[in-house]
């Protein structure tokens, strides 16, 4: 189940509450623990990343220099980098997680 709450989707699943943090003050504000949470529940919902999976790592993408310049630092979008692994085939992804929009964006081998 995915709620909107300040411009942002959260992303609720069976094991895991609905998390609810606050919106970044600026866009290269480190990843909060619950955007962590909402991205690894996003790559579960999208992607099927289930038990056989591994997440390698989840890490802030930052946005574009001409992004932050151009706009309002808060309408800045925000995205996560994972990199993901599938044990029962041996192939990593990469995958690009809107915080914003709750989605993958990008996903590649």
């Amino acid at each position: 189940m995915a709620e909107q709450t300040r411009g942002r989707h959260y992303v609720s699943t069976p094991d895991q509450p609905l998390d609810q943090p606050g919106p970044a003050s600026h866009p290269l504000d480190p990843l909060t623990a619950g955007e962590f949470r909402q991205v690894a529940a996003v790559l579960r919902r999208d992607r099927e990343v289930g038990p056989r999976w591994r997440i390698a790592s989840i890490e802030l993408r930052e946005p574009a220099k001409d992004a932050l310049a151009a706009a309002a630092p808060a309408a800045a979008p925000r995205e996560a980098l994972a990199v993901c692994w599938n044990r029962d085939d041996g192939h990593a992804y990469r995958a690009v997680v809107s915080l914003d929009a709750g989605a993958v964006t990008a996903w590649e081998p």
